[in-house]
């Protein structure tokens, strides 16, 4: 049951059902799916099927919560802890379900395969929204007011570049036309009541609904298809991993995320250089790369305007924390003091949460990819080679996130904390198989990660005077 309520959450919290099937919307399914998963763990943990709780992750995680509402009461005081609740408590919620659902083998595996599947459904929702022509979609006045702007109608329409084509042919049609009743959009209709952005650029909706966010999924969903190549023997797993892949990267060339290119490049180059070793792993992995280089990621005034965009947010990042060292500015205020979030979550964390905050994610995301690296490249006494492949694909996964986050604000991303919890399920699993198995970290190594955060700082620093920001 437990396992039944993650992968219900899983699916839900990626594919937003409740978004296109109005009759899901009423009953509150990501609700219901949390109650599942909820009682599922009580369940097993009363029947003494939950064993071996523990994980170097935990402490952490508790500690980085905690710092989270510290941080907003500090600033805002205790009426700015709802939207606390709705972030980052939720994501830790999700990681639970997920670090206590697949904490066998046998459910680890199906929650890897899972993710695997919504991989290949967003990369088949992307391939088919490009392949749409452009046409006139009508969003509605809730929505615009909202912000969203994922959910629309299309017209049948067609349209060239701007939406005011479609304005003008709706001012021709109806008199009584009230521009404030709604707004049009000229973009590509996809499946699920979805379309593109910015002109073409495929995303999906709900927590994917930015193109980049969308290519980081795929990214991860790929890694995770390498481990179940690695741990099979059947003779078509080649050609199911070269689909797989395919798919994602293609669905990354057309979110035309410069992110995700990298994104996909780190996990090809990770998989690469262990396989044939540094220099011809580098060799193939670029050549295997070089199509996404060519094709994929943005380039003309449109993405030298995003980046000078990215370079003023970074400055203003720095900004924040120079004058709000300890505390910083308070979970998810970033915003109320630049019209752009920071686009790197690594700085995002120094500047909403002050440099403490910035240490504790640090090292969480340090042990969070500690546990699968130490099982994939100093594998312990009893671990099989099965359990070897998958946590190396959960390794590569999370570096991954680790090169995407640095474009994106990532880090109470709900994506991020169910690849967490797999990272804590997957340490279940290794203790139940090798009790002797345990993954520290030392002061040493947290005070190295203090001394990288300040470096990645002075970079950043660095980098935005160059590019003249501020």
């Amino acid at each position: 049951m437990a396992f039944l309520g993650a992968a219900l959450l899983v699916f839900i919290i990626i594919v937003r059902p409740q978004e296109f099937i109005p009759a899901l919307a009423k009953v509150g399914v990501l609700n219901i799916a949390t109650g599942i998963a909820a009682l599922g763990v009580a369940v097993e943990l009363a029947m003494g099927k939950q064993r071996r709780l523990g994980s170097p992750q935990l402490p952490l995680i508790f500690a980085f919560l905690a710092w989270c509402y510290v941080t907003v009461i500090v600033r805002a005081g205790f009426g700015g802890l709802e939207q606390t609740h709705k972030t980052i408590f939720y994501s830790t919620l999700f990681m639970f379900a997920v670090y206590f659902g697949a904490r066998t083998r046998a459910r680890l595996k199906r929650m890897m395969a899972l993710l695997v599947a919504l991989g290949l459904f967003l990369a088949y929702v992307a391939t088919s929204q490009y392949h749409h022509e452009f046409e006139c979609i009508k969003l509605s006045a809730e929505d615009v007011r909202a912000g969203t702007r994922t959910g629309g109608e299309p017209t049948g329409r067609s349209c060239v570049l701007s939406r005011l084509e479609c304005d003008a042919e709706d001012r021709a049609m109806a008199v009584d036309y009230a521009a404030e009743e709604f707004e049009y959009v000229c973009e590509k209709a996809g499946p699920f009541e979805t379309f593109t952005v910015a002109h073409g650029r495929v995303r999906w909706r709900g927590i994917l609904a930015d193109p980049n966010e969308l290519s980081l999924a795929l990214g991860a969903a790929s890694a995770l298809a390498f481990g179940f190549h690695g741990a099979s023997r059947r003779k078509g797993r080649h050609i199911v991993l070269g689909a797989v892949v395919a798919l994602c990267a293609y669905g990354v060339i057309r979110a035309q995320s410069r992110s995700g290119v990298m994104v996909m490049g780190a996990v090809l180059g990770v998989y690469f250089v262990r396989r044939y070793g540094v220099v011809r792993g580098v060799l193939v992995g670029a050549a295997m790369a070089a199509p996404l280089l060519l094709l994929g990621g943005r380039s003309g005034d449109e993405a030298d305007s995003s980046s000078e965009e990215r370079a003023g947010a970074l400055w203003k990042g720095l900004e924040l924390v120079r004058e709000y060292p300890l505390f910083g500015v308070g979970r998810g205020l970033f915003s109320d003091h630049y019209f752009l979030t920071a686009h790197n979550s690594y700085l995002l964390t120094a500047a909403e949460l002050g440099l403490p905050g910035m240490l504790l994610w640090s090292t969480l995301m340090y042990v969070t990819v500690k546990v699968p690296f130490t099982l994939a490249f100093r594998t312990p006494e009893g671990i099989d080679p099965e359990l070897r492949e998958l946590a190396l694909a959960i390794f590569v996964s999370f570096c991954a996130f680790l090169v995407g986050v640095a474009f994106l604000s990532f880090a109470y991303h709900n994506l991020l904390w169910i690849y967490i919890g797999l990272s804590g399920a997957l340490y279940g699993v290794a203790r139940e198989t090798s009790p002797t198995f345990h993954v520290k970290v030392s002061g040493k190594e947290v005070g190295i990660l203090g001394a990288m955060d300040v470096g990645l700082l002075a970079f950043l620093a660095l980098y935005t005077k160059l590019r003249g920001a501020g």
